[in-house]
């Protein structure tokens, strides 16, 4: 978990940066599961920050303080045993990137409140926390942020986000003590990042053409799967990473219904590869509209490279009257 002090009360009991996670809720409550989540997202985006910045040299731990009347706060103390290493680290090149792009200050404004201790090591440490959950997925590509070096941050920021979608009470979200919820529950896809898949980088790939139906689509690129139905019944996650689908989605052309019918190029995981999220590499028709040409062998191999394990050849076969019947059949039921 963390590389916490023994005995915190003895090191640097003036060190106590402030972290919120501030629900918008009536009733002054969120269940159990999304509290214990929380707190378990908090330390895995302190160690990923140890670990990728501090160079693991942090001794913290956080505390929690009693929350306050009306909706519901939870409010976080960080520990810190040895700030020296935060000072040290200002010194660096990687602090350059990191800091100022999480906190919006730049590196000797920190040294100089540091050490004229206007503002302690820990105050640091919580404001990259609040920044990297108060940043969508393209601020995280521009400040540079590896998804492989931070995939536990990545995750258990996810997860804060997820559980508020998945508890209809939450109206919004914020991230420090004040009424104002910047994040609607209508925008908390757009804080939902990418996260790299268990054994992303050796799985190998079975790249096909396909027709599904789409029972759960997602707007917002990089947000969570999709999900279709495919072959008479077998069920897919999967992700598009087709640029020219998402052209069409900004400027509007394309036209959803109840039961999306897509036909797609894909590359789904073979054998027992841990990644079980397909990719759809070329959107090629959105309800029944033409969008574009299956990608070629040379443009698969410069997407997937020596992973392709197989590439099977488009079929004449139009799956969707089956897949129609197949599904109308299973809600009569």
């Amino acid at each position: 978990m963390s590389n916490a002090p023994d005995n915190k009360k003895k090191h640097y009991p003036d060190c106590l940066g402030r972290l919120h996670i501030h629900y918008d809720v009536e009733g002054e409550e969120i269940p159990g599961w999304q509290f214990i989540d929380a707190i378990q997202a908090i330390y895995d985006i302190i160690d990923d920050i140890n670990k990728n910045i501090f160079d693991e040299k942090l001794e913290y731990e956080i505390v929690l303080h009693p929350p306050k009347r009306g909706t519901f706060l939870i409010d976080i103390g960080m520990l810190l045993g040895n700030a020296w290493v935060v000072m040290k680290i200002l010194e660096t090149d990687i602090a350059k990137s990191y800091i100022e792009g999480l906190t919006g200050e730049k590196p000797e404004y920190w040294s100089r409140d540091l050490g004229q201790k206007t503002r302690s090591a820990s105050d640091l440490v919580s404001k990259l926390v609040k920044g990297f959950l108060e940043s969508t997925g393209e601020k995280i590509k521009e400040i540079g942020i590896s998804k492989k070096l931070f995939a536990n941050a990545i995750r258990g920021k996810n997860k804060i986000y997820e559980d508020c979608l998945n508890n209809k009470d939450v109206k919004g979200v914020g991230f420090d003590k004040t009424p104002y919820f910047p994040i609607k529950r209508k925008d908390i896809t757009k804080y939902i990042l990418e996260a790299p898949q268990d054994d992303e980088d050796i799985c190998k790939w079975i790249v096909e053409e396909k027709d599904i139906i789409v029972n759960s689509p997602n707007w917002e690129r990089g947000g969570r799967s999709w999900q279709a139905v495919y072959d008479n019944g077998k069920k897919a996650n999967f992700k598009i990473y087709d640029d020219e689908f998402w052209n069409h989605v900004k400027n509007k052309d394309i036209n959803p219904d109840i039961k999306d019918r897509m036909r797609v190029q894909w590359a789904r995981p073979a054998g027992a590869c841990g990644n079980k999220t397909y990719k759809v590499l070329k959107v090629i028709t959105y309800n029944d509209k033409i969008l574009g040409d299956p990608l070629s062998s040379e443009e698969i191999d410069e997407l997937l490279g020596s992973n392709v394990e197989e590439h099977k050849e488009s079929s004449s076969l139009d799956l969707f009257s089956s897949l129609s019947s197949n599904i109308e059949k299973g809600e009569r039921r």
